[in-house]
């Protein structure tokens, strides 16, 4: 009994840490993030992502779909309509119209995903479409 104590005391004073996630400059899209990306409409881009994983977690699906949408239409813009960097932003905006029960639209998505990863060389992106 005193052990299973000891390790609750532990793992509480552990998880007090765990509230609130360090900023980063990803989620709040600040001057690094700007500056890696090259600041303005890219930056934006993060920014978009940011705000639609958060109300995704939040459990707000219209703003979500909503996000997901702006963030494609900036890497649109940025990068033209061949780019594997639209890969990200269509595979999360399939995944949200999965969960809303519009497949058919999540799968062209999906499929608009992999054709436009189909001549890239990023290993991981692949992967996590055949997740």
């Amino acid at each position: 009994m005193a052990v299973l104590f000891r390790a609750l005391i532990v793992l509480l004073v552990l998880l007090v840490g765990c509230e609130r996630p360090a900023p980063s400059d990803y989620w709040n899209s600040g001057e690094k993030a700007a500056a890696r990306v090259g600041g303005g409409e890219a930056g934006n881009f993060d920014k978009l992502m940011a705000q639609g994983t958060r109300a995704n977690l939040a459990g707000r699906p219209a703003e979500v779909e909503s996000r997901f949408r702006e963030a494609l239409s900036e890497q649109r813009k940025l990068h033209g309509n061949d780019s594997p960097l639209l890969a990200l932003p269509l595979m999360s905006l399939a995944l949200q119209l999965s969960a809303l029960g519009q497949f058919p639209q999540a799968d062209a998505r999906f499929a608009e995903a992999e054709r436009v990863l189909a001549s890239a060389d990023n290993r991981a992106m692949k992967a996590r479409l055949l997740h």
